[in-house]
């Protein structure tokens, strides 16, 4: 059974961000039928199987992220590449006020969706806005209150051009305000090789299995550039961070295992230093902190 508590201005929050997610299966045929199948699809790897194992590295995946919210009132956040919605409706849950961009008009409808399902559920009134806005669009567009955190979960690798992106991230953030991500991992050759097959078969070419920059249509009619599953290495990141003025807080390598209940007898693996083993760790989070 899920539990919640209260908070002093009587909303209710879940006690961790796989509770949430795991409300969000359990309450998802409330959606509509064409938002509930492109959650189902969005979800589709872990909807089924959100076990222990899932749940412990969805929430070691958010876990500096939420710490940094909870510790301050009223956190200015910009979720860039915000899906679904799960991360970016967790955000407010917990008192920040949250501006979400994605350039995909299906996944906002969901997390629309679902923020208005819990608004009226539990008498909320959630301080998040969702916009259907590429990154740079965004950037170029924006002349409001800069933000205290920014956040990119698995978008990173999808932002071009990319040598554009950290110097546009800093001009959005307070001096002192934090730039987290949250990335697939280049290191690990299991993942590259799954993803150039996915280059290669889903983009019907087996030469996009070697092409990560292509162009897209997106929602608007527009044409644009986008990074097909353009991982990179922690190191690297951390250098272009450094360059452009930012200080490293901490960072750390998680996940081994897909989500697979077949490889559980595998979960020795979770315990191998990753200092020694960097390579076998298919996620990492990077937080850093923008200098004067």
């Amino acid at each position: 059974m899920l539990k919640f508590k209260a908070n002093a201005f009587s909303k209710l929050f879940f006690e961790n961000i796989s509770q949430f997610l795991q409300f969000s299966f359990a309450t998802k045929n409330f959606l509509n039928l064409t938002t509930r199948n492109e959650f189902s699809r969005y979800y589709s790897s872990s909807i089924n199987n959100f076990d222990k194992y899932t749940s412990k590295n969805y929430e070691e995946q958010t876990i500096e992220v939420t710490e940094i919210i909870q510790k301050n009132e009223s956190l200015k956040i910009l979720d860039v590449g915000t899906g679904c919605g799960t991360e970016a409706i967790w955000f407010a849950l917990n008192k920040a006020r949250v501006t979400s961009i994605d350039v995909k008009t299906k996944r906002l409808k969901v997390a629309l969706a679902r923020k208005n399902f819990l608004e009226d559920k539990f008498s909320l009134k959630l301080d998040l806005e969702f916009l259907n806005s590429d990154f740079f669009e965004f950037h170029k567009n924006y002349d409001s209150e800069l933000f205290d955190v920014i956040w990119l979960e698995q978008a990173y690798h999808h932002i071009e051009p990319r040598e554009k992106l950290i110097p546009a991230l800093r001009d959005l953030l307070k001096d002192n305000g934090y730039l987290i991500f949250s990335e697939a991992n280049g290191l690990n050759p299991f993942l590259q090789i799954r993803l150039f097959i996915y280059r290669a078969i889903g983009f019907k070419s087996i030469f996009k299995g070697y092409k990560t920059v292509d162009t897209w249509i997106n929602s608007r009619g527009d044409v644009q550039l986008y990074g097909i599953e353009r991982i990179t290495r922690k190191s690297t990141l951390k250098k272009s961070l450094r360059k452009n003025n930012f200080a490293i807080k901490s960072e750390k390598f998680f996940r081994v295992l897909p989500n697979k209940t077949y490889l559980r007898l595998f979960n020795f693996l979770e315990k191998l230093p990753s200092s020694f083993f960097p390579f076998l760790f298919s996620r990492y989070n990077i937080v850093c902190k923008k200098l004067g």
